[in-house]
């Protein structure tokens, strides 16, 4: 995505603090009216998750905190699961957690073995565990599903489990798991995949080859201080290549819903409509949606009205815009919205207008409902690189000089008509004053997933050059 070695340089700054040389940061970004402020905004680097860490999910916890987990770079250059616990309580304004200073990350914990693939998906909380889910590579050298159950307080690990692929030659992950209703928890992702073709997770890749499924562990599976027994039940579907988000469904309309895609060369988004023992009810494709990487349930009043598909779709000439598309229960689409291309900002940003759209990419990872029956999306936003445009020496020099070359994060709110409401664009700003001169160091980052916690307050999980990032907001 916007990864560069600009994190080498910006983890020598932060060395630099403890000299003669102050580095002090500051969000930056631009913000609509309507948006809400910035409470806080932590973050950390390399020192509790590895080199070059990726957060791609998180939640909220029982005790305010939060937990994000990703992969990050292990010693031989290959992918390790990270858990890492950012504290509750933590003073507002802009704080930077390492171990020997005032704040910290509470705790971190890594998997696999050097020079595999391995890495954590996503992650649910109760009120006194912590469960991770993602892959891990086995003896044998193929990838299967990984569950691991952590002290909430401590991270330290309670018990772990692998799922391999009942194909014996077959690769399987993890790619999302809920809590239920019922005190279980629901997970999904792929098996029967061939081996070497995992390309990545999120916003790092796709499986390339398997088959979605649907997992279901009961209250006392999983509140157990051991795990030695086989899921509740489990249900797989050929049509689907892999299980991208899963969402209980409550009440009268008990069940699941499915985000994923099809399993042909060209995969178009598709949504599966599962009843409470993952039998399927209905499945629809939606080939104008683009990529779907997210699915939240729409509620106003606590009446489920229908879904919202989160996304993003290349354009005909280029470029990538966000979008949502709106499903009734039944999954029909009710409205099909693109966003992107915000203007302004600050500092390197300030006075841009929308820009060229065959060059900025909006690429959105994760949607969360709102009471109102609108959504808030999280994205990010800027420019691939300019390498394909050699050829065109006006847009060449054109995206050269665009500043939109730094990503930043990009929160959407809209409506349940799917009108824009408000936006922010956010961005990591370093500012180094040595010797009487101010240099500014501004980092690509981008959002990955948001959180809605339950007191109301909005939780962007962003993938900093350096690391990771985590801005609160207020209610809205």
């Amino acid at each position: 995505m916007f990864r560069t070695l600009v994190y080498m340089l910006i983890d020598s700054c932060w060395i630099l603090l403890i000299g003669i040389v102050l580095v002090f940061v500051i969000p930056t970004g631009s913000v609509g009216a309507d948006a809400p402020s910035t409470i806080s905004y932590i973050a950390t680097g390399e020192t509790c998750c590895g080199e070059d860490p990726h957060p791609v999910h998180g939640v909220a916890t029982s005790d305010g905190g939060f937990v994000l987990v990703g992969k990050s770079i292990d010693l031989e250059g290959e992918w390790q699961g990270f858990v890492v616990k950012f504290p509750p309580n933590l003073p507002t304004g802009t704080l930077w957690l390492e171990p020997g200073e005032e704040f910290s990350y509470q705790w971190s914990y890594s998997f696999g073995s050097d020079g595999n693939k391995d890495g954590a998906n996503s992650v649910a909380a109760t009120e006194d565990a912590v469960f991770v889910a993602g892959f891990i590579t086995n003896s044998l050298g193929l990838i299967d599903r990984y569950l691991a159950k952590l002290d909430l307080i401590s991270g330290n690990l309670i018990w772990n489990v692998t799922f391999p692929s009942k194909h014996s030659s077959g690769e399987s992950a993890f790619e999302s798991i809920q809590l239920t209703k019922d005190g279980g928890l629901i997970a999904t992702g792929f098996v029967a995949g061939n081996k070497g073709e995992l390309e990545g997770f999120k916003s790092y890749g796709n499986p390339q080859s398997g088959n979605a499924f649907l997992m279901y562990l009961d209250a006392e599976q999983i509140s157990a201080s051991t795990y030695n027994a086989k899921p509740t039940w489990e249900q797989f579907y050929n049509q689907a290549l892999s299980g991208k988000a899963v969402r209980e469904i409550t009440g009268n309309e008990r069940g699941y819903v499915l985000a994923s895609s099809n399993r042909e060369e060209k995969p178009v988004a598709m949504v599966l409509r599962l009843d409470g023992n993952g039998e399927l009810i209905w499945s629809k494709k939606y080939p104008k949606h683009g990529e779907l990487t997210d699915i939240t349930l729409l509620r106003t009043k606590g009446l489920l009205k229908g879904f919202a598909l989160a996304g993003h779709r290349h354009l005909l000439d280029g470029g990538v815009d966000g979008i949502i598309t709106k499903i009734s229960t039944d999954g029909s689409v009710v409205w099909n919205n693109s966003y992107g291309n915000p203007v302004g900002g600050n500092g390197i940003f300030n006075g841009l207008d929308a820009g060229n759209k065959k060059l900025i990419y909006d690429e959105c990872w994760s949607i969360q409902s709102t009471e109102d029956g609108g959504a808030i999306m999280a994205c990010g936003t800027g420019i691939e690189g300019c390498d394909p445009y050699p050829e065109d020496t006006e847009l060449f020099a054109e995206c050269i000089e665009d500043p939109r070359n730094t990503w930043r994060s990009m929160l959407l709110r809209v409506n349940q008509k799917g009108d824009l409401i408000w936006q922010r664009v956010d961005s990591y700003q370093f500012v180094e004053d040595n010797e009487g001169g101010e240099n500014e160091e501004v980092p690509s980052s981008a959002s990955e997933y948001v959180i809605i916690t339950n007191e109301g307050h909005i939780a962007s999980i962003t993938d900093l050059a350096f690391g990771i990032g985590l801005q609160l907001l207020e209610k809205e």
